[in-house]
């Protein structure tokens, strides 16, 4: 092993050590909290023709229960 013997090489490689472990917690916890954020849509209250299920996706073209289009 390696290690500094002097005050200086030893604050240096505290520091070095501190931004190395900043440079991956950091944007973890940014992406994260947008993970966790997300944004939440509600279902469509669109009816299917004939099942007549409702909670299907805004972009939804075939109903979710039957397949049958919307």
């Amino acid at each position: 092993d390696v290690a500094p013997a002097t005050s200086l090489g030893r604050m240096l490689s505290v520091t070095l050590m501190i931004v190395g472990y900043s440079l991956i917690v950091v944007p973890t916890g940014i992406v994260s909290a947008e993970l966790a954020r997300g944004e939440v849509v509600p279902p469509s209250q669109k009816a299917c023709p004939r099942c007549s299920a409702t909670g299907h996706a805004h972009d939804a073209k075939y109903c979710r229960i039957c397949a049958s289009p919307l």
